[in-house]
């Protein structure tokens, strides 16, 4: 299992405008989502995470705006309050093709049932999966 700790960040709200559309449409090829709420987490990552193999990958779907492929990776998904124990959610990264993000080996987009975040800013995805460590460069 991998763990790896992160920051939960504003972002620009697209996920909540387009997700509404995108989610009932997603959910005929993946219903495992069909119950997420239609918004994401974004989460900035103390460390890179690549996912090469994603657990799902849906089928070219035209949401009205563009056509789009999604990947989708199973996560637990932990609130890390100041105090107090970790709350672990079941949740999945969610990986639109076109995404202005998906380059960012340190950001992912979470989507799992409406939980509240309140006034928490750290958080843990753990992945259930076989994984490797190699050290990363990247030039800007």
């Amino acid at each position: 299992m991998v763990e790896i700790d992160g920051r939960i960040i504003r972002g620009f709200s697209w996920a909540t405008k387009y997700l509404k559309m995108q989610m009932p449409l997603i959910a005929r090829q993946f219903p495992e989502i069909a119950r997420c709420h239609r918004g994401s987490i974004n989460v900035l990552l103390d460390k890179p995470l690549r996912i090469h193999k994603p657990d799902f990958i849906t089928r070219e779907i035209d949401w009205g705006v563009m056509k789009e492929v999604f990947h989708f990776t199973r996560i637990r998904f932990a609130l890390l309050p100041r105090t107090g124990r970790p709350r672990t959610h079941k949740a999945w990264i969610y990986g639109p093709q076109n995404s202005p993000h998906r380059g960012n080996v340190f950001y992912v987009e979470v989507i799992t049932r409406k939980i509240d975040l309140g006034r928490i800013k750290r958080c843990r995805i753990c992945i259930d999966r076989p994984h490797r460590l190699v050290p990363l460069t990247i030039i800007e």
